[in-house]
């Protein structure tokens, strides 16, 4: 019988990077052009597997609003392959809702607090695009890990339901 320690199960390697949200957004930063199946999406390519965006405006809304009050929104993962440019680098593999959410705000795809970005003061836009935005960049060339990888990141939650209203026995004030 053959016993595996947990570290042994270790397959995943990447590293930690600590990316201004300005690095994401500037579809100039992406080294290369998608290909049949792949969309562009700022600095990122979406891989063919990768689904369309699906939060609500009001989800969108609240990501930018916890931006500016300084709150953690996550993180993302992005793929740069065995050599960056090659096939499979860019890829993001986690974090494609949170990405077209600030890629759509500051394309003044939606309000927030009654104010596109346009109409933000110079500071709040450095502010916003120089928040740092959590990134852990893995670097494999085969698309079965890579495809393996997404539907553990994608897939591996419950999906949350809405919220019951609360009953006229709250404790609340």
């Amino acid at each position: 019988m053959m016993t595996a320690t947990m570290r042994e199960l270790r397959t995943f390697f990447g590293e930690a990077l600590s990316t201004p949200i300005s690095a994401g957004l500037d579809p100039a930063n992406c080294v290369r052009k998608p290909v049949q199946g792949e969309r562009q999406l700022g600095a990122f390519i979406l891989p063919p597997f990768q689904r369309e965006a699906v939060w609500r405006e009001s989800q969108k809304v609240a990501l930018i609003e916890s931006v500016f009050i300084g709150l953690p929104f996550g993180g993302y993962v992005v793929n740069h392959g065995s050599r960056l440019g090659g096939p499979a680098s860019l890829w993001l593999l986690d974090g494609q809702q949170r990405w077209t959410a600030l890629t759509e705000f500051v394309e003044d795809g939606f309000a927030v607090r009654g104010r596109v970005w346009s109409e933000l003061d110079r500071e709040d836009q450095f502010l916003f695009r120089n928040t740092v935005f959590p990134c852990h960049v893995v670097r494999y060339d085969d698309e079965a890990v890579l495809r393996d990888l997404y539907d553990r990141l994608a897939y591996g939650g419950t999906a949350h339901a809405e919220p019951e209203p609360e009953s006229s026995t709250s404790m609340a004030p």
